[in-house]
This record gives C-alpha cells, structure tokens and sequence, in this order.
C-alpha cells in the first residue's frame, strides 16, 4: 500500500490522556474481496471493546500479516460507520506502543456531522509480518 506523509505533527488522541505521533497519510485500499470472504467466514474476526480506547481495542483475531489486518480495519470501520467517502474519511493513523503491545489509532471524520472520531485497534498479533 502506497501512503504519503501529508502533514507531520502532534495529534491529541483520546487514548488515555496520550499524545500520539500523528502522520495524515493518503492512497487507495488494496481490494478487500479476500479478507471480506475471511470475515464472512470467521477466520478474520473482531474481539475485545469497541475501540474507543487503548482498554476497550478492537482485537483483529486471525490476519495472517499487516495488509489483511489493515483491510479488516477499514471494514470494522465501514460496518461501524457506513460507506468510506460517502459516511466518513480517513484523516490519518497513529501507531502506539503500550504495555508490550502495539495500536493503530485511525482518525475519520463522519461527513454528515463533520465530527471526529478515532479508532482504536489492538494490532499486536500482526504487526510487522509480511
């Protein structure tokens, strides 16, 4: 996946009281038919919270790599907030290390309020795999 560095700076993220590195980042998604079709059949699933904090993660069971966990983000999201584009837009990402573990903080904003709402997902099962 190709991502360019739009705008380096500090994003306040509501994870408990941490300030996160934070990088706007643009590009298109690869296709998600295939981790779609592992979610439908429960190999990609969704545990733990609902994402509103480092506590309440979502966990990505079962992404063999960083490509299909990053795809299956973007679907919880999507099943969570609707249509990419048309509900909400990814703003940016955060990566943090906590306890031993690593989060990918998605920042969107939902286009029909204009709000901002951050993501938070427990990604420690596949980061850094190929």
């Amino acid at each position: 996946m190709k991502m360019a560095i739009l705008n380096p700076g500090w994003f306040p993220a509501a994870v408990s009281g941490l300030c996160v590195l934070f990088s706007a980042c643009v590009g298109s998604m690869p296709n998600l038919s295939t981790t779609e079709e592992q979610i439908a059949n429960g190999q990609i699933q969704f545990v733990g919270g609902d994402g509103s904090s480092i506590e309440k993660a979502v966990v990505i069971k079962g992404a063999k790599n960083e490509e299909d966990g990053v795809e299956a983000e973007e679907i919880f999201i999507t099943q969570k907030f609707g249509r990419k584009g048309i509900d909400w837009k990814f703003t940016g990402s955060s990566l943090v290390k906590e306890r031993r573990k690593h989060f990918d903080v998605m920042a969107i904003v939902l286009l029909a309020s204009n709000a901002k709402a951050a993501i938070i997902f427990d990604i420690s099962s596949f980061f850094g795999k190929d």
